[in-house]
């Protein structure tokens, strides 16, 4: 992202990297800015200071201003299943599962199953 044209625009989901100290590009992420989140003076400084510019995914809405981009019930699912996951590998003392990378589960139960298979010691 450092080195892309500075017309980019960088599309991501949540938490910049501390480098660089000044943003120059528009950046489109969950940056949880403008209801003065921890941080928020830094980020939004770091956009300030390089002339970027930041669309907060928090606050994009449709005409009627219901937010068009949240996390439901699902991605709160998946993120304590992979918790779990990371919980139950180091409890173990094996590789970390996880650290492989991910391919989609087929359902909620094989998701479930490999927890549980996961949680044996």
């Amino acid at each position: 992202m450092v080195d892309a044209p500075k017309d980019a625009v960088i599309l991501g989901l949540k938490e910049l990297p501390e480098q660089p100290e000044t943003l120059k590009h528009s950046h489109i992420y969950f940056a949880h800015a403008y209801k003065c989140q921890s941080g928020w003076q830094h980020t939004l400084n770091r956009f300030l200071k390089g002339g970027g510019s930041l669309l907060d995914i928090e606050y994009m809405t449709d005409e009627t201003g219901r937010r068009v981009a949240a996390f439901g019930y699902w991605a709160g699912y998946m993120g304590a299943a992979l918790a779990l996951l990371q919980w139950y590998d180091r409890k173990a003392g094996r590789a970390s599962y996880i650290m492989d990378g991910l391919k989609p589960f087929e359902s909620a139960k094989a998701l479930d199953d490999l927890i549980q298979s996961r949680a044996q010691v």
